[in-house]
């Protein structure tokens, strides 16, 4: 990885996920970032769960407003359209 300016979640990419679970408790997941989702007026991170979950290949979705870390298992490269697009937008 380059610079920090580079630094994009990726699909394909492998993360350690932590979030809020409960005022006391966090959740821990582990999985292959599959996209954005938008729920309402928020959005979310897809995850495919990896095998240190039981429910391995299962889908989780986490807003992105109760994750508190992402750690980079591995990174993979974006494709162009990625590399083009990497502002977000808000509107």
């Amino acid at each position: 990885m380059g610079n920090e300016k580079d630094i994009q979640l990726t699909e394909g990419s492998h993360y350690e996920v932590k979030s809020l679970s409960t005022r006391e408790d966090s959740l821990l997941t582990k999985g292959y970032f599959r996209g954005y989702i938008q729920i309402g007026k928020h959005q979310a991170l897809n995850l495919e769960l990896d095998d240190s979950h039981e429910e391995e290949g299962q889908h989780r979705v986490i807003p992105c407003h109760m994750i508190t870390s992402i750690d980079v298992i591995d990174q993979a490269e974006p494709d162009e359209k990625e590399k083009q697009d990497t502002n977000t937008y808000f509107g």
